[in-house]
């Protein structure tokens, strides 16, 4: 297991928000590296 420690400014980058401050609620973050597997989703709630 390896850990990475990541900031991100919460703006949403996909969906019909795309390019504004991501609405409060639950989200699911996965992590993905060329040549592995796509991780599991770790949960985190904003506001």
């Amino acid at each position: 297991m390896s850990t990475y420690p990541i900031s991100w400014n919460q703006v949403a980058n996909q969906g019909t928000g795309a390019g504004q401050a991501a609405a409060s609620g639950r989200y699911h973050a996965r992590a993905a590296f060329s040549g592995y597997p796509v991780s599991t989703s770790a949960s985190f709630t904003i506001g």
